[in-house]
């Protein structure tokens, strides 16, 4: 034998009320936990995104660079050789 049978109806009715406007209330607390858990988890994901692609941009500036020295260092001496001397034989020596 429970408690609930020695209420009378009208209590029975207001206590099981109670008990459904509090599993309502659990229920859209919890519906906003899971909200804002959500956008906890969409916060984090852009944050590494846009962390991964600032690496990936630097990654890019570096690889520029080197291509770049690469090019003043090699291929700018090479042009100006092969000019100088597209230049001499021009001028016939």
């Amino acid at each position: 034998m429970n408690n609930t049978d020695k209420l009378l109806p009208r209590e029975r009715v207001y206590l099981m009320s109670a008990v459904a406007e509090r599993d309502k209330l659990i229920g859209e607390q919890q519906r906003e936990i899971a909200h804002y858990k959500r956008q906890y988890e969409l916060a984090v994901e852009r944050r590494l995104r846009e962390r991964r692609e600032r690496s990936e941009r630097r990654k890019d500036i570096i690889t520029a660079a080197v291509l770049l020295l690469v090019t003043a260092c090699v291929f700018l001496p090479m042009c100006v050789m092969a000019f100088r001397e597209t230049v001499l034989w021009a001028a016939g020596m």
